[in-house]
């Protein structure tokens, strides 16, 4: 018996040859007996992650003892991890906290390793391929794309992997148009692991944009319409104004009115 045992179970050194099941213990699990049975039975070992009463976490490890090829009793190992689930508890909550900030970015964000599978994605990025933000951890851009459009996706990602540049570009998914920026993800030591990227949904602006260029070409147009129907009638004017000017009309009114005409038309 090991001090850590004696003090979970209650345990005495006189206490050896004792049925197990006799003592109480303060381990948080209350199928303990059903699975020293079942390893008995069966000759599998168990482990879980357990809490004693007090809220200490513990790997409980559980493992036939044999001799030979006969099961003579089991091998009970509490092996302490409390400050390692503390550590993964709030690595978790972090997470839980990050990907909520992710989700609500209003641009698509992602992450990717080197060997082309993504790590994380908010759901305005996963929902271009219609599925959630989990389903699509550990995909490659060949299981969600056209082969060409996953082409063109891993060649900019190569880019930026080898070089360590940022690289800005535009990109159409599904009929959507994105300004895309990709970018390295480098450890502390500066080597590259990943490669992350930033999508925002530009298609309403080139909507307007093509909008506002067929309204420039139709205005243009238009004047020159005007301009082309406007030229003969004004011609005519011009002249009959230019010939009165010059004959004079002995009617003062009359050649201040065509000298004004002539300046206007010019």
């Amino acid at each position: 018996l090991t001090p850590q045992i004696s003090r979970t179970f209650n345990i005495l050194p006189q206490d050896v040859g004792r049925r197990f099941d006799n003592f109480t213990h303060h381990i948080d699990h209350p199928r303990l007996m059903d699975d020293v049975r079942r390893v008995l039975m069966t000759g599998e070992s168990f482990e879980q992650n357990v809490q004693d009463r007090f809220g200490r976490w513990y790997l409980l490890r559980l493992r036939p003892y044999r001799t030979g090829t006969r099961i003579e009793g089991i091998v009970l190992t509490l092996i302490d991890i409390h400050l390692l689930m503390e550590a993964e508890l709030k690595l978790r909550e972090v997470s839980r906290r990050m990907q909520g900030i992710l989700d609500n970015a209003p641009s698509a964000i992602w992450m990717k390793d080197l060997d082309g599978r993504y790590v994380v994605a908010n759901a305005q990025y996963s929902a271009r391929y219609g599925i959630g933000p989990r389903e699509i951890v550990g995909r490659t851009d060949y299981d969600l794309l056209p082969r060409s459009q996953a082409d063109r996706a891993q060649a900019a990602d190569r880019q930026v992997a080898a070089g360590g540049e940022v690289v800005h570009g535009e990109e159409t998914i599904s009929g959507q148009t994105y300004l895309s920026v990709r970018y390295p993800m480098r450890g502390d030591e500066g080597r590259i692991h990943g490669i992350a990227g930033i999508a925002t949904d530009i298609t309403s602006l080139k909507t307007a944009q093509l909008e506002a260029l067929d309204a420039v070409r139709l205005r243009d147009r238009f004047l020159a319409t005007l301009s082309h129907e406007l030229r003969n009638p004004l011609a005519a004017v011009h002249g009959s104004a230019t010939y009165l000017k010059r004959a004079g009309t002995g009617q003062p009114q009359t050649d201040k009115a065509c000298e004004l005409l002539l300046r206007q038309s010019n």
